[in-house]
Order: structure tokens, then C-alpha cells, then sequence
């Protein structure tokens, strides 16, 4: 009796389990149309519109102050060092030349380090997802299923409209390193005083250990926490062969110098009024106010005086205005001058940042 009621009962396992099979299999179909769809709402040329600050100067050429727009100086991909290249791709994601924006590999390896360590210490997400993230759903580090599945999906459509030399100079350029600095250009002016083209390894390094806490991380604040990181980095290079033990040791035996270089301050007063005015004419509905670099004839020194001694009316010394025009004739012969009283316009000059379609805008 036990064989006959064995028997019986096995198709009916058979079919539930097909049943189940096939519910599953429907419903994941479903999700993928949903998502899908989701993911084909978002604007995809958004990947390519990197917000920068638009920097004022002065008659030297030196910034004197900002307007709008995150502090970022956008950098085509070959004004980055291969040293940070390398250790990007050594630390987030190795296989970034195999996959087409999301890597099952990775995924499963994350998984596995995860359960080791009885935490989730990693997300399995590549270059591409995090672009994903940071460019469509706010930079929201959280490890919800649907925020998942949706950077997924977008990670896909990165994939598929753009080259891998393009997605990296846009990763590059858009993520961000703590204490309100975007992009690998002005991080490393931020943190080592020159430009991305310049770091060496052990630089590389620590600012790619910074990129997954971006606080805890920061050189800036916590050095220590920071060059462990950096070791971190090091070691994963040699181990994937991009660098030599030897040379992966010298750069952690080696102790950076840390800039204490601060961003632009905002100038509030009657010459950044006429600055506004005048962009407001030139460029008309055109006018972002984001990623221009705007070159005046403001006098520094003199505006500072100005500001509290100067009354309208009064001309400057002719010895400030002289020099200017010296340095500047091509601003003085279209009527500019030094910007110290709301009487005076001070003449600006616009560089549009160039756009390509395999290469972030630059100034």
C-alpha cells in the first residue's frame, strides 16, 4: 500500500514542480518586460552630461571665483594617469573588458565573500552599474533587489549605446571622492596638487581606495584608514599581475604628501553682479551656467579696496587700468576694463567645452 501511494504521489510532484517551474519562469519573463521598460524611460544621454563649475578669472588668468555646478573639472580619458586606470580596474571591476555592463562572475564572487564574512562587504556591481547608479538613480547606495535589478537593466542600455572607453571616461570623471570634490582631475588636484595625468602608483592607489566610502576614506581626514586602503589596492594589482611585487611594495613603503589646496570661493559683490549680466546677454537662453570657464578684466586687489573705500563715480588709478589693457587688449578693445564699481562691465571671453561623441565635454 505505501509503494502504491509512492507511486501516485510522485507525478503529482512531478507536476507541481513543472507547474512551479512554470510560474517562475513567466513571472521572471514579466519582470525583465517591466524592467526593461523601466530602465528605457531614462534618458541615456544623461551618461554624457557631467555637471562642472564654471570658473571666473581674473585679470591674471588666476580663478577668482565659481558660479553653479559640482566642483568638477571634466578630463578627456587620456589625461589620466594608467596608474589610476589600472588600479580602478584592479579594484572594481577586473573583467570590465568582458562583460556587457553586468558580470555573473562577479556577482557570484561577491556572493561568496559576502557569506564568508557573514556581512555584505561587497555588491558585485561593475564599472558600468555604478556609472548606472550615479548617473540615473542619485548615487543611492542601497542593496534593495529593485534598485539592483533596475541599475542592472540601465547598465545594459550604458553598454549597448557607448564604447568601454567612453563609459570609463564618464565613471571617471562623474564619481565622487569625498569632501565635496567630483572626478579624478579635481581630486587630484585636491588631495596631491596636480593634475590626474601625473599621479604615481601610490597616489593611484589611494584615490581609488577612496571611491567606496568616500568619508571614511579621505586622505584628507583619515590617513590612515586611507594608505590601508591604498595597500589594499597595491596588493590586488600585483596579484592580478598589472604591477610587479617589487614595485607594489615601494609604493606602499612610500609616505604621500596630502595638499591642503582649497576650491574657488564664491565672490559676492558688484563685479559677479555684472559677471551674471553680462553672461545673461552673451549667451542668452544658451546660459547653464555650468562648465564655463569666464575670463574678465576684475582686478582682485582693486575690487577689494573697492569694496570699501570706492564710491560710483570715481575712476580707478590709471596705472590698474593701463595694466590691464596690457594684458589683456583683445578684452579692452571690446570695452572692458578693471571691474570695481557697478558703473563698470567687465568684459568676458567664453570657451564652450567641446563635446565628442566618444569623450566627455571638456573646457
Amino acid at each position: 500500500m505505501a509503494r502504491r501511494a509512492s507511486s501516485k504521489s510522485n507525478p503529482l510532484r512531478r507536476k507541481l514542480l513543472i507547474w512551479l517551474l512554470l510560474i517562475g519562469t513567466i513571472c521572471a519573463g514579466l519582470g525583465c518586460v517591466v524592467y526593461g521598460i523601466w530602465a528605457s524611460l531614462y534618458n541615456i544621454k544623461d551618461v554624457e552630461r557631467i555637471p562642472e563649475r564654471s570658473i571666473v578669472f581674473d585679470m591674471d588668468g588666476k580663478p577668482y571665483s565659481r558660479l553653479a555646478g559640482d566642483n568638477r573639472t571634466v578630463v578627456p580619458i587620456e589625461k589620466v594617469s594608467t596608474n589610476f586606470i589600472n588600479a580602478l580596474l584592479a579594484r572594481e571591476d577586473t573583467r570590465f573588458y568582458k562583460h556587457h555592463g553586468v558580470d555573473p562572475l562577479g556577482i557570484a564572487r561577491a556572493m561568496v565573500r559576502n557569506a564568508i564574512h557573514l556581512r555584505i562587504s561587497e555588491g558585485g556591481s561593475t564599472l558600468t552599474q555604478q556609472l548606472a547608479l550615479n548617473t540615473f538613480l542619485g548615487g543611492r547606495h542601497n542593496h534593495s533587489i529593485h534598485r539592483k535589478i533596475l541599475e542592472a537593466f540601465l547598465a545594459v542600455r550604458i553598454e549597448q549605446n557607448y564604447s568601454k572607453r567612453s563609459i570609463l571616461e564618464y565613471y571617471v570623471n562623474r564619481i565622487y571622492f569625498g569632501s565635496g570634490v567630483y572626478g579624478v582631475e579635481t581630486a587630484s588636484q585636491t588631495y596631491f596638487a596636480k593634475s590626474a595625468a601625473q599621479l604615481n602608483l601610490s597616489e593611484a592607489a589611494i584615490l581609488v581606495g577612496i571611491i567606496r566610502s568616500p568619508t571614511r576614506f579621505s586622505p584628507a581626514q583619515h590617513l590612515d584608514k586611507a594608505l590601508t586602503q591604498r595597500d589594499t589596492v597595491l596588493h590586488r594589482m600585483a596579484e592580478l599581475g598589472m604591477i610587479k611585487e617589487q614595485a607594489a611594495q615601494a609604493a606602499i613603503d612610500s609616505r604621500p604628501t596630502i595638499s591642503n589646496r582649497r576650491s574657488v570661493n564664491v565672490q559676492a559683490n558688484y563685479a559677479m553682479d555684472l559677471v551674471h549680466n553680462d553672461l545673461d546677454t552673451i549667451l542668452g537662453d544658451e546660459y547653464t551656467d555650468e562648465g564655463l570657464r569666464i575670463y574678465t578684466t576684475i582686478d582682485p586687489v582693486l575690487q577689494k579696496e573697492a569694496q570699501v573705500h570706492h564710491r560710483p563715480g570715481t575712476p580707478e588709478p590709471p596705472s590698474r587700468r593701463a595694466e590691464a589693457n596690457r594684458r589683456h587688449p583683445h578684452l579692452s578693445a571690446a570695452g572692458g576694463g578693471v571691474a570695481v564699481a557697478p558703473h563698470r562691465l567687465p568684459s568676458i571671453r567664453r570657451e564652450r567645452p567641446k563635446v565628442s561623441a566618444s569623450a566627455a565635454p571638456t573646457p
